[in-house]
Formats: C-alpha cells, sequence, structure tokens
C-alpha cells in the first residue's frame, strides 16, 4: 500500500509554473522548488517525474490555462482578438504574465529542444486555430496567413514584455492591432 500524498497536486504544479515562469528551466532547480513548494524532493519527483517531466506537465498546464483563457474571450471575430491582447496588456502587476510568455521564453532559453516540440506545436497551433477562426468570422481574406501574422506579433510583443519587465509594452501593439483589423474587415465588406 502506497503513502498517501500530504499535499495539493494542482497547487504544487502551479507553483511550478511560476517558478519555470519567471526563472527559466536552467535556473530552476529541485532544491529551488522545494524551498518554494514546501514539498520534499523527492516527493516532487515521486508526484511529477524528473525535472524534464514536471517542465512538460507545466507546459501542457499553460497551453490548457491559455486555450481556457481563449475559449472565455465572450466574443467572435476580431473583438475576440482584441480582449485576448488587451487581457494581456491589463495584467496585473504582480501576475507572471508580465514576464511574457512561458512557451516563447521557453524556446529562447531552449531552442527547439526535440522533447519540447510536440508541447510548442499544439500551443503554436492552438493559437493559430483561435486567431485564423475569428477573422474567418468577420470574412478577412487569407485567415491563415493573417493569423501567422498575429502569431508573430503575439510572439514578438512577448520578447518586449520579457525585456522591460512589464505587459505595458502590450499597449501601443493592442493599438495598432485595432487598427490593422478594422482595415482588414474594411477591405472585406470591400469585397
Amino acid at each position: 500500500m502506497g503513502r498517501t500524498r500530504r499535499f495539493d497536486e494542482g497547487a504544487a504544479l502551479e507553483q511550478a509554473t511560476e517558478l519555470f515562469w519567471r526563472r527559466g528551466y536552467a535556473a530552476t532547480t529541485y532544491p529551488i522548488l522545494e524551498a518554494q513548494t514546501g514539498i520534499s524532493g523527492r516527493s516532487l519527483i515521486h508526484c511529477f517525474g524528473d525535472k524534464e517531466a514536471l517542465f512538460l506537465k507545466v507546459l501542457k498546464k499553460y497551453s490548457a490555462d491559455v486555450g481556457e483563457r481563449l475559449a472565455k474571450q465572450g466574443y467572435r471575430g476580431s473583438k475576440s482578438i482584441v480582449a485576448f491582447f488587451q487581457s494581456l496588456a491589463e495584467a496585473p502587476a504582480d501576475s507572471p504574465l508580465n514576464g511574457g510568455c512561458l512557451m516563447v521564453n521557453t524556446l529562447g532559453e531552449l531552442g527547439t529542444v526535440p522533447v519540447l516540440e510536440d508541447a510548442v506545436r499544439a500551443f503554436r497551433a492552438q493559437l493559430l486555430a483561435f486567431f485564423a477562426d475569428n477573422l474567418r468570422v468577420d470574412g478577412i481574406a487569407k485567415p491563415q496567413q493573417k493569423a501567422e501574422l498575429l502569431l508573430a506579433l503575439l510572439w514578438g510583443s512577448s520578447t518586449q514584455i520579457r525585456s522591460s519587465g512589464s505587459v505595458t509594452a502590450l499597449k501601443p501593439v493592442v493599438s495598432a492591432l485595432k487598427q490593422t483589423l478594422s482595415a482588414w474587415q474594411q477591405q472585406a465588406t470591400k469585397t
């Protein structure tokens, strides 16, 4: 009979996510995880696996959380895209969002490590589908191509956020995004 866990796995995964997000993969060690979570390294390893396995679970959870945020936009079309960018730009000062996108940070730190490729590919596909689907709602031409542009805008903005340490770097981006989407909508109504 195995020992019962004396900690909340969800809370531990949430704390690990925040550590990896703020510190990066290399700088987040098991002693740091132990200190932050109050859970022994042995218990963490037993529950989540080695550091790589834990990190993959963190990335999957992060992707699921972003997917949930996208699903709850409450709008359809370009309004949904703007609302998503605005929600990022208006994150509170203590939010980990002020460190940029966890997935973009991971790519910057680790590159395209084979073990991470599936998580990155799935996350990228999720964002592209969100953008393209909402562009289609507004009848905007070449939605897939424009979705790629929006993803590049989002990921580039994430780098700016990371370097400045604040989501306020997104405010001028949101303004330009509104203008761009408006122009695309006007083109769609002319055709």
